[in-house]
């Protein structure tokens, strides 16, 4: 099951490196800087050092890719999907459930849920990984707190619901919108690449005659 899934993962995400140093740089750095903030310098109602320390371990080992053992190596397409999905819908929707779904922690997990857009690169993963994110953060706050207090149903779907699903959209269609930039400009980079392969051969005939 777990070389079926991490096969599945392989072929169907595009794991670019500058996308896993900026997730590793990001989280390693951030978690941190942004505990130090929000508990010292400007407090928040919520604040949870280990889970911080958990994203960091997860985005170190992100930048330390490449020192892994090669036994581990092959998974690293499972391990991107769940480091992504810690680190963005897990992580901002925790904060934002104990936080009694501030404005503060509710704007940045919309944020987060583009992040998870352009880092998935496909929308069936996209939403696999963003839904069992945030099913797994609900699960753990009701563990850890049963009682704690959420916004009224109703109050949620005309408040959130609106701006949750314009995330979703316009992220998708951005990401859409680069996918084919980026396959146009291949194809460009093809068709020059050709012609000057055909001018090439063209002119070496050319300079013999000559």
């Amino acid at each position: 099951m777990n070389i079926n899934l991490n096969s599945y993962f392989s072929k169907n995400l595009k794991i670019l490196d500058y996308n896993i140093l900026s997730i590793g740089y990001l989280g390693s750095i951030g978690h941190p800087l942004y505990w130090i903030w929000w508990t010292f310098i400007d407090p928040q109602p919520f604040e949870n050092i280990y889970i911080r320390l958990v994203g960091v371990v997860s985005c170190v080992l992100l930048i330390l890719r490449n020192k892994w053992p090669l036994v581990l190596k092959k998974y690293f397409s499972c391990y991107w999907f769940f480091a992504i999905m810690y680190n963005c819908s897990f992580f901002f929707m925790v904060y934002t459930i104990d936080s009694g779904f501030s404005t503060l922690w509710t704007s940045l997990a919309f944020c987060s849920l583009y992040i998870t857009i352009i880092m998935m690169q496909n929308y069936i993963l996209f939403l696999l990984n963003y839904l069992l994110g945030v099913a797994l953060a609900a699960l753990f706050c009701y563990i850890k707190n049963p009682d704690l207090h959420l916004p009224d149903h109703e109050y949620f779907l005309y408040t959130y619901f609106p701006i949750l699903g314009f995330a979703v959209v316009t992220g998708l269609i951005f990401d859409y919108g680069n996918k084919k930039g980026v396959i146009a400009q291949e194809k460009a980079n093809i068709y020059k690449s050709l012609a000057g392969s055909i001018a090439h051969e063209i002119r070496n005939p050319l300079n013999t005659i000559n």
